[in-house]
């Protein structure tokens, strides 16, 4: 792979995580939308310190869901 391509590599991630990060501040500006996320982050950790892998991967799922519902619902604001 020579330097050009090397540095593509290197920089079209960047550019998407920086985009990313643009759309996701918009969910995030909305408190309620971050005090829901912090309490799935927590669901996610309660169970995983219980050593609860199931439930972990539910929370987890659940979180996902969730956060593109939320984020869905901040395009239409």
């Amino acid at each position: 792979m020579d330097l050009e391509t090397t540095a593509l590599h290197v920089e079209q991630p960047a550019t998407h995580t920086r985009k990313l990060l643009l759309l996701r501040r918009k969910t995030f500006d909305n408190l309620p939308n971050m005090a829901k996320s912090n309490l799935e982050h927590q669901a996610m950790l309660d169970a995983i310190m219980n050593r609860d892998p199931k439930r972990a991967r539910q929370m987890a799922e659940q979180h996902g869901h969730g956060g593109r519902q939320r984020f869905l619902l901040s395009l239409q604001a």
